[in-house]
């Protein structure tokens, strides 16, 4: 015979809601090194390697500023904080990388079109899709 206890589900959730370090950070390793193997071309003018590895970057340090503010002003973490919103923010974070690279790589193609109209032209192709993403 088994019992349960509220004593009991505080501590299955206490467990679930560590943060497993070696995991998240593997898992933004594996990502990086997606990002920028990906991303890179023989072509060093037109490799995004960098692309990739800034993105990756920028969304790691997003989660982190976010889980501080939130440590900050005192909200607890669970499961979710801990465990999903590190890998969800990742994924849709370098999907959008991985968009908003590939556009602007097409609007490379005619070279007499200017810097910013070149810009405007990918956030037009990629902006819903990245707006409703995020």
């Amino acid at each position: 015979v088994l019992s349960f206890t509220t004593t009991t589900l505080d501590d299955i959730l206490k467990s679930f809601s560590d943060v497993s370090v070696i995991r998240v950070a593997s898992g933004y390793l594996l990502m990086l090194a997606y990002a920028c193997l990906t991303m890179l071309r023989w072509d060093c003018s037109r490799s995004q390697g960098a692309v990739g590895l800034a993105g990756v970057l920028l969304v790691a340090l997003s989660v982190a500023a976010g889980l501080g503010l939130c440590s900050l002003i005192g909200i607890s973490f669970n499961a979710a904080t801990t465990q999903v919103l590190p890998f969800l923010a990742l994924g849709v974070g370098v999907d959008d990388v991985f968009l908003l690279a590939h556009a602007f790589s097409e609007t490379g193609q005619n070279k007499r079109i200017p810097f910013e109209d070149r810009t405007g032209e990918c956030l037009k192709r990629t902006g819903a899709s990245v707006a409703l993403t995020s």
